[in-house]
């Protein structure tokens, strides 16, 4: 897959990107009374980051298909998840079904990987 191979430096590459797509998302969305947040697609977890600075009390579940993407993606939340961040990573896909459902009926599931499919008629 060749997310695995882009995993290490994808931030670094899409942070103009991410950041402004980000900061239109936590503008827009209000989940101060949200509690179950899935993020399909969450790639090296750069969304993830992003909902648990503004709200921590959320329990945030992400499902991307790349190991590579997952691996840096647990890396990089490690410290969040250490200081009491509901925070998963799981295996998965917007097409199929998780590997590791949620428990809980969620409050909002957020997808960006529209961006990276190509669409024909």
């Amino acid at each position: 897959m060749q997310y695995d191979r882009w995993a290490e430096g994808y931030d670094r590459r899409w942070r103009r990107y991410t950041t402004r797509t980000h900061a239109a998302l936590l503008a827009w969305a209000d989940l101060r009374d949200a509690i179950h947040v899935l993020d399909v697609g969450c790639g090296a977890g750069a969304l993830m980051r992003s909902l648990f600075a503004r709200w921590p009390h959320l329990h945030i579940l992400g499902v991307e298909p790349s190991a590579g993407m997952r691996r840096v993606a647990m890396a990089t939340l490690a410290p969040l998840i250490e200081v009491g961040g509901n925070i998963t990573v799981a295996a998965g896909t917007c097409a199929g079904r998780l590997a590791h459902p949620p428990a809980k009926a969620l409050d909002i599931a957020l997808d960006t990987t529209l961006g990276h499919m190509s669409f024909t008629r």
